[in-house]
């Protein structure tokens, strides 16, 4: 199935992402529901699944679409792959962002004053360690599959939040510079997902923690829009694009690769 551009309607023509909602409710839904499922966790000293937990909290915001198909979907996501190219870029994506993860990996345990290691939600990391006991007792394997599901939750809704904020700012404002909208817009959701590692960082007791979550999602989103601008050959077009294009699988891979290794790890000296 493939996604013809020319039945997009004008309504939607006149979105910087087309199908994509242009209003804040959605990072206001993702927020709630997670920082509801973690606050009911520790209330009632449970552990809600990890497949359930962003499941639950990604399919809201995603039902406000204003249209859903697979294509249409993987799109909203980064991961429509309608090209010989972009299934290249996308294929090689996978072992460099893992081999980048792993070089993360070591330049925060080479400088853990610039760079504390920082992890997802489920994890209290702090200065000196990097995860609970209960990831510690994972097999390789299923870290594997634990980490790919955190990755690729919330690299995806990075990624979606983005985008709403971006038409948001756009159906607002009229801004003729949307490069400068889509960009700071990556910023903004990048933000309220560091920020969704409130309770795993302890409040504001170590907030440099927050800063270095940050500095690695920024490295995450600069690959993504570089992979993204080569998946589309669109390198040449740099002065004239109006939207840049961005490529989760690169992103995932990164996220994926630098929570396994961490894990790997667990004791920072």
């Amino acid at each position: 199935m493939t996604m013809d551009e020319s039945d997009i309607p004008p309504k939607e023509r006149e979105k910087i992402f087309p199908w994509v909602p242009a209003s804040l409710i959605p990072a206001i839904i993702l927020t709630v529901v997670i920082f509801g499922i973690l606050v009911t966790d520790i209330a009632t000293g449970s552990s809600t699944n990890v497949f359930v937990f962003y499941i639950v909290s990604s399919v809201y915001p995603l039902m406000l679409l204003t249209k859903e198909t697979v294509p249409i979907m993987l799109s909203v996501l980064g991961l429509y792959m309608p090209t010989l190219r972009s299934k290249i870029v996308g294929i090689l994506s996978v072992p460099a962002g893992i081999f980048i993860g792993w070089l993360l990996v070591n330049f925060s345990i080479n400088n853990a004053s610039i760079l504390p290691i920082a992890t997802f939600p489920f994890v209290s990391s702090s200065y000196a360690t990097a995860g609970l006991s209960f990831l510690s007792s994972m097999t390789f394997e299923v870290s594997i599959f634990f980490f790919l599901g955190v990755a690729f939750f919330e690299e995806s809704m990075a990624l979606y939040v983005a985008k709403t904020i971006a038409n948001w700012f756009n159906k607002k404002f009229d801004v003729r510079n949307t490069i400068f909208i889509v960009l700071i817009s990556l910023l903004l959701a990048r933000m309220i997902l560091v920020a969704h590692h409130w309770i795993a960082y302890g409040g504001w007791s170590q907030p440099y923690l927050y800063f270095s979550a940050l500095m690695l999602f920024i490295v995450f989103t600069i690959l993504g829009i570089f992979t993204g601008l080569a998946a589309k050959g669109r390198f040449g077009e740099l002065s004239t694009i109006k939207v840049i294009p961005i490529f989760a699988p690169i992103m995932i891979a990164i996220h994926l690769g630098f929570d396994i290794f961490v894990m790997r790890l667990m004791i920072i000296s």
